[in-house]
């Protein structure tokens, strides 16, 4: 969420502050299917109000630096962005299991060459934080937290 958001004013980050806020949703990847944060919530007979849903992560951040939406992502994205922007990441106030996230492409950029070294350079960046010391920032691993 933004710095200044007005639930940030608020003495504790309850469920039911959660549940009432505006969120920014992403597509999931599957439109017949809640996505992961949603479906969570569904198993525990909640839900969130979703005003936003983008197709991708690139305007997230930007988004929520203009908007009094809030967004549940893992920690890292979170971080990373809110040192670079005027974000405020606060712990969810309840527990979600750790996120699964995964590499996608259409059939056409399977034997692309470029593609395929991306692809490979995502994975083996993905097994170096796995693979980082206990207690690392790099080793953290990936929980849902609100930004």
């Amino acid at each position: 969420m933004r710095q200044g958001h007005p639930i940030l004013k608020r003495p504790e980050f309850t469920q039911a502050d959660y549940l009432a806020c505006d969120h920014l949703g992403l597509l999931p990847f599957n439109v017949n299917q809640l996505g992961v944060i949603d479906a969570y919530l569904a198993q525990l007979g909640l839900r969130r109000h979703v005003k936003v849903v983008l197709p991708y992560f690139n305007n997230v951040p930007d988004l929520l630096t203009q908007s009094d939406l809030i967004f549940t992502t893992s920690r890292r994205f979170a971080q990373a962005h809110a040192a670079a922007l005027p974000l405020a990441v606060v712990a969810p106030p309840l527990p979600f299991p750790p996120m699964r996230f995964y590499l996608l492409w259409h059939d056409r950029t399977h034997r692309s060459g470029a593609c395929r070294l991306l692809r490979e350079a995502v994975a083996e960046a993905i097994v170096g934080f796995q693979q980082s010391p206990p207690g690392s920032a790099r080793a953290a691993p990936m929980t849902p937290t609100v930004t």
